[in-house]
């Protein structure tokens, strides 16, 4: 019994949680030299899709940030921003870059598992 009110609870409480979402008017704020937790802050959580359609079809313009190599490229993303992030071996933030034309669109059908599964990443990101 404790169990299944554990599990209710717990689902109650993911579906309050409003879903995280890329802070992409901080992207600006992003430096040179900060660390990766504080790019984390700034953009609202780590590197990753905070879209509606994290599987589904993107379209942006034909272009792309050349580095030498060695840096760590990460991206954050939603429905219509994709950053590029380049850290070095310290984790420190070496380059950065934003796509100028970025849309993401709902993909083919999922399954209801499927659904849910993201559901939960959106809200927890998980």
């Amino acid at each position: 019994m404790v169990l299944v009110v554990f599990v209710i609870g717990s689902f109650v409480v993911i579906a309050l949680m409003p879903p995280k979402r890329l802070l992409a008017e901080n992207f600006p704020q992003v430096l040179v030299g900060m660390s990766q937790t504080e790019v984390e802050t700034l953009l609202g959580g780590r590197a990753g899709n905070y879209g509606k359609y994290p599987d589904g079809v993107f379209v942006m313009s034909n272009e792309a940030f050349v580095s030498t190599s060695g840096p760590i490229s990460k991206d954050w993303c939603d429905d219509s921003h994709l950053f590029q992030i380049y850290f070095d071996a310290q984790g420190r933030v070496v380059a950065k870059y934003q796509q100028s034309s970025y849309q993401q669109l709902p993909g083919p059908p999922i399954s209801h598992w499927e659904r849910f599964r993201r559901w939960i990443r959106l809200k927890t990101g998980w």
